[in-house]
């Protein structure tokens, strides 16, 4: 057991889940502020192996271990997650305006499960401001950008509640068309949230033929001078099988989109026997994300790894250096933490990547 599951974790899983998150935020951007504290993070945590390097939708990663959505909505951590070392960071989701989400209280720990509920319904600071902070994260700091080994950064983008509630599908694309321009020039990679169970109505758009209205206008834009960047489309894990393979296949033969996240959270409750239904049922509607997600997100990447020689980034119950070996053996490209961290904390990223180079089984050269 580490100093953060001895200590940190202790004191702050005495806390309501979201409070101790935004405290954790909050501490973290205070301290990263302090070029003492970003030296030391990086000689206690970061693992820069040449054999941990990785080619991941036609970019070269330093290591295949990144954040996932969720994590850092407003690119408040974007120094530490640099100089803690993961491979890739992901910002968001990011939504055109900004957002307060659902009403609170929309996170619990179920600890006994070592899990999560969340239902926070893409809470964010908008496009113009979280630009603007990665912009000047940037100017503090242009290793972010031009430092050969540097983290690869990309963005999750999603459409506003009330543009959902319009129901027109022209503004929901544009939604999206609007951050991919916004974004383009400081970011690496796009991922596209169509999957994430707490905003009504968004699911429904986990079709191909959403993506080939939003495939039509990136294609626009190419005449426009925004060459195609890697985008991924995120995935339910709660699609039946049928219809995670037509996205699958529809993704692997578009040339627009260059591969998938494998998944977001469940609205199912299997897999908690440390809760009763009852105490499951008080939680509420949300998405379930933690260890009992990992059989279905394995079973999902060797699926989808049959239908598709793209990108898979494989995320859900990914809680141990075993787990992060297992994925990338069964053909993940990459793959990618957020509940992992709140269990184990920061150490989980360095005993995976120190797994990884001792097995040499770092095999994600093999899919682009």
């Amino acid at each position: 057991m580490n100093m953060y599951e001895s200590f940190v974790k202790e004191g702050l899983f005495l806390l309501p889940a979201e409070m101790a998150h935004d405290l954790t935020h909050k501490s973290v951007n205070m301290l990263s502020k302090s070029e003492l504290f970003l030296s030391k993070t990086s000689k206690k945590y970061q693992i820069l192996d040449p054999s941990l390097h990785c080619k991941v939708a036609a970019m070269q990663y330093r290591n295949p271990i990144g954040n996932a959505a969720g994590f850092d909505k407003n690119c408040n951590m974007i120094d530490y997650c640099n100089a803690w070392g993961l491979g890739s960071y992901t910002i968001g989701t990011v939504t055109p305006l900004p957002q307060i989400g659902n009403p609170k209280p929309r996170m619990f720990r179920l600890e006994k499960d070592q899990a999560i509920i969340n239902r926070m319904g893409f809470n964010n600071d908008g496009h113009i401001v979280v630009r603007e902070r990665l912009i000047n994260a940037y100017k503090r700091n242009p290793g972010l950008r031009h430092n050969p080994n540097r983290m690869m950064i990309g963005v999750s983008l999603g459409t506003n509640k009330t543009t959902i509630e319009t129901g027109e599908i022209s503004k929901i694309v544009y939604d999206y068309i609007s951050g991919y321009k916004y974004f383009y020039r400081y970011v690496d990679y796009f991922r596209v949230g169509i999957s994430s169970p707490n905003t009504k109505g968004l699911r429904a758009l986990q079709t191909p033929k959403f993506l080939e209205l939003l495939a039509k206008q990136i294609a626009k834009l190419e005449d426009f001078g925004f060459p195609l960047k890697p985008i991924q489309i995120k995935l339910s894990p709660d699609l039946t099988d049928e219809a995670f393979i037509e996205m699958v296949e529809y993704i692997n033969n578009s040339p627009y989109f260059n591969g998938i996240v494998n998944s977001n959270t469940t609205i199912t409750r299997d897999g908690l026997p440390g809760y009763s239904h009852q105490e499951i049922g008080s939680f509420g509607n949300g998405g379930l994300s933690g260890k009992m997600l990992y059989p279905r997100n394995l079973a999902r990447l060797k699926l989808a790894r049959k239908h598709t020689d793209k990108t898979i980034i494989s995320v859900g119950g990914i809680d141990s250096p075993e787990k992060v070996a297992e994925v990338i053996a069964a053909g993940a490209s990459a793959c990618e933490i957020y509940t992992g961290f709140v269990y184990k904390g920061p150490e989980l990223l360095p005993k995976s990547l120190k797994l990884l180079v001792k097995n040499e089984i770092n095999k994600s050269e093999k899919f682009n």
